[in-house]
This record gives C-alpha cells, structure tokens and sequence, in this order.
C-alpha cells in the first residue's frame, strides 16, 4: 500500500512518515471495512528441467497497481462528507499509466464491493458511495471517475499538500 500512496500522492520519496497519508496506509487491511484489489503480473522461469513455469508466490510478482477504500473520516484524510463514506486511494506505477491498469482496477474494486455488500458480507451494511480527492490537473483521471459514475462534491476543493487545488 505504502508504495502506491507514494505514487498517488505524486511523491518520490517513501510516505509512511508524511502524517497527512498515515490514515490511508497505516495498517492497512487490519481494520473492518478495508478492502484493496491490485493488478500484478507474474514473470515466467525456467525450473531445472528447462520448463517455463509460472512463479505463484511473491517473489517474481509485479504490481503494477493498487486501489483501496478504508473508513478513515475519524483519522483524518482528505473527504469530508456528512455520510462518513469510506475514501478510495489508488495509483497505477508511472511506467504502466496510460494503458487502461486504472480502469481495470477500479472497476474490479467497485464490482467486488458491490457483490460483497449484496451479499451482506462482514455484518456489513449497504455502501452508499465511495469518497474520493483528487488534484483538478489530474485530467486523466477526472476522466477515469466521472466515466464511472463519480461526481464533484460542491464545495468540497480544498488546498493540496502541493499548492494545488483538489
């Protein structure tokens, strides 16, 4: 998680210690109603009889990106909403942008939740949206959110970390 919330918030350096990203990483996965999808790709190796093989463990895997929500509204973040909604991170690594990974993921997380909240998983109830922020330059993926289905809260720009307006 840490590594794409350095990409999402456009750093170059490690976030874990930025106290502003701490509720969108810090033990993640830990805590009820934290839920991610990744895109990985795996390399191919040769075994020792010179056969291609598969690897299915960590090693060898690439994540080539990650889109996540967790209930942070108490911790901080960025989403202010009288609803308390759960907020979505995710990032798509700067070499493999542009190549339709964003959309892919963040498809295949809304899909999942709503299955998983139709379902009644996890005592759960109904997921009445998802809250995100996101820098106003960042056309792409304004585009990739408004395609599906995510609008502008009014009101809701606030000032970046970066100068910026999200």
């Amino acid at each position: 998680v840490w590594d794409f919330l350095k990409y999402a918030a456009h750093e170059d350096e490690d976030v874990r210690n930025v106290p502003l990203l701490q509720p969108y990483g810090k033990e993640f996965g830990m805590h009820p109603g934290d839920f991610g999808v990744a895109a990985v790709v795996g390399h191919n190796k040769d075994d020792d009889n010179g056969n291609s093989v598969q690897k299915n463990s960590g090693d060898g895997i690439i994540i080539l990106g990650a889109a996540w929500i967790r209930q942070i509204h108490d911790k901080g973040g960025f989403c202010k909403t009288r609803d308390n909604l759960p907020e979505l991170a995710m990032a798509v690594h700067p070499t493999h942008q542009g190549k339709g990974i964003g959309t892919l993921l963040l498809k295949n997380l809304l899909r999942q939740l709503e299955q998983q909240h139709h379902q009644g998983m996890d005592g759960q109830e109904t997921l009445r949206g998802i809250c995100l922020s996101c820098r106003t330059d960042n056309t792409a993926a304004l585009r990739l959110y408004n395609k599906l289905g995510f609008t502008e809260i009014e009101g809701s720009e606030i000032s970046n970390r970066a100068g910026g307006t999200s």
